[in-house]
């Protein structure tokens, strides 16, 4: 019994002596934790508040910072661990393995993160802007880091990966007060030109919507001469609210007027020459 005693203190002094010799280290990595971690919060708050105050998207400049505040941590970590003693050679080596793990475990979803900075960055469109991404047009509702949210005309809702976005043709329809509308409208070859063209003209000046300022004046010319049809082409600007109705209300009134002055808007034909009687083709025709 006194042997097991001896033996418990024996490693009762042992293990108070370690603690006493290991204590002051102890202590200072706490120190280094605390101070540190405070001292990390605070370099993040005025970094944000310095970012904030730049041109760069909020979204840019939260990751940017949330990034920031993660490496600072790490820092203070492995510093407060080499204040005990551990050597930290190992530690930043193991670090270095699993980042390079994770990074390509997840080389896509990184790039798409860095497909979403850029996109912020760069500022190709903004959020309520009318936009065309590949062929998908819609008002952007928002934009971050992982994906685009799109609303179409006809409502539905439309999410776009970052990287996708940055490798598609980009059209914004809201950066520029204004928009063009080249309209062609084809007339049969017997009809006036100068008769349709003068229509055309008189349509133009009565809608309001159609601009009539220098640099944005009203072009009325002959296209092309199509295989069934004159082309007239009509070239005019709006501003960008009334692009669409008065897009609309041309092709409608278009039509109305050119039927009320028997200017036709003819349809492809084809001419099928069929052979006399005589011909050697149509004694052939006349066997099958």
């Amino acid at each position: 019994m006194d042997t097991k005693f001896e033996s418990i203190k024996q490693y009762a002094t042992w293990f108070f002596d370690e603690a006493l010799r290991y204590f002051p280290k102890l202590l200072i990595a706490v120190i280094i934790l605390i101070v540190g971690w405070i001292l990390a919060k605070i370099i993040r708050d005025s970094v944000e508040k310095i970012l904030l105050k730049t041109k760069l998207e909020k979204a840019v400049s939260q990751f940017l910072v949330h990034l920031l505040h993660v490496f600072l941590v790490v820092i203070i970590v492995i510093i407060a661990i080499a204040e005990l003693g551990i050597p930290t050679t190992p530690l930043t080596g193991s670090l270095v393995a699993v980042l390079i793990g994770v990074s390509m475990s997840l080389k896509s979803s990184l790039g798409i993160v860095a497909s979403g900075i850029m996109l912020i960055s760069t500022r190709a469109f903004k959020v309520g802007e009318f936009v065309d991404i590949g062929g998908t047009s819609g008002t952007v509702e928002d934009i971050n880091l992982i994906f685009c949210t799109i609303r179409t005309s006809d409502g539905r809702e439309v999410k776009v990966p970052n990287s996708l976005v940055t490798t598609k043709v980009i059209t914004n329809f809201s950066n520029n007060e204004f928009r063009r509308n080249d309209f062609t409208v084809g007339i049969g070859y017997e009809c006036c030109i100068d008769t349709a063209k003068s229509l055309l003209q008189n349509l133009v000046d009565q809608d309001a919507r159609i601009l009539k300022i220098d640099g944005k004046l009203p072009l009325i010319r002959v296209d092309s001469l199509g295989e069934s049809s004159v082309n007239i082409l009509l070239r005019y600007w709006t501003i960008r609210a009334d692009f669409t109705e008065a897009r609309w209300s041309l092709i409608e009134n278009t039509k109305k007027t050119f039927d009320q002055n028997n200017i036709t808007i003819p349809f492809p034909q084809r001419t099928v020459h069929l052979p006399k009687p005589g011909d050697p083709l149509a004694s052939s025709l006349e066997k099958i």
